[in-house]
């Protein structure tokens, strides 16, 4: 699947921020909020991120990417995209030269229990094999049933009814994507959802296993040992019983 990057200079920096890149993977899906920073060193592309809950040793809060390459090779391809888009005013292609045989979109999410906003599931999607997209959401509502919710952000925009508005950082462009998608994330699903459900019986089998083999503690050893005396210094009694019987 090829990858094209469009960049975007601001009319006005924002911040250290100068220019915002969109990225399209074929028709399937869409990445926004890359952007263009000044920094001491010069520009330096940086990938949309949200805020754990989480703050490292000074106290400031980390930020995990929504989106990012998982390889050198592909993170020096789309910075050199991103900023020559920038330069030249135009799109720019990363064309997908490799011999993938398998699907250029996959999935891995793991089940909840007790997700927050009716959240069942979370994972994460995998694009041509050299980036992929954090915080897939499976959620469900007694209305619709599940769904899948893309990773959002929330916009300085307000709503009709004053509620703050939310646009995805990642998203399909159509219906149709949408629908194939969704397909990706439900079967990862279904699927971790069947290995979750068998592990409970192999765990006890497991457990059964591991306390018939378990060896015995200091104490479980005394005592047997206790007994055991018990029993040998009774047996050793009972023939000088039988002794003194048979002189009488």
């Amino acid at each position: 699947m090829d990858i094209t990057v469009k960049t975007n200079a601001l009319k006005e920096q924002n911040g250290s921020t100068i220019a915002i890149a969109n990225i399209d993977f074929g028709d399937q899906l869409k990445v926004r909020n890359v952007t263009v920073k000044e920094g001491k060193n010069g520009r330096f592309v940086a990938m949309p991120s949200y805020a754990t809950n989480r703050v490292d040793e000074q106290g400031n809060t980390i930020y995990n990417e929504v989106f990012n390459p998982i390889t050198a090779v592909a993170r020096a391809q789309l910075n050199s995209a991103v900023l020559e888009s920038l330069d030249s005013g135009k799109a720019v292609t990363i064309e997908d030269i490799s011999q993938r045989t398998g699907k250029d979109i996959t999935a891995r999410v793991v089940p909840l229990e007790d997700g927050k906003a009716g959240a069942i599931g979370i994972g994460r999607l995998y694009l041509n094999e050299d980036y992929v997209v954090n915080n897939i959401t499976i959620r469900h509502s007694e209305k619709t049933g599940d769904y899948v919710s893309f990773p959002s952000y929330k916009t300085n925009e307000i709503d009709e009814s004053g509620q703050a508005v939310y646009k995805d950082f990642v998203y399909p462009p159509d219906r149709d994507s949408r629908a194939v998608i969704s397909s990706i994330v439900m079967n990862a699903f279904r699927e971790s959802k069947e290995i979750e459900n068998s592990k409970p019986i192999k765990e006890v089998e497991d457990k059964e296993i591991l306390k018939d083999e378990k060896p015995k503690g200091v104490k479980a050893r005394l005592k047997e040992g206790a007994q055991k005396s018990k029993a040998a210094a009774k047996n050793h009694k009972t023939p000088t019983k039988s002794k003194e019987a048979a002189i009488e």
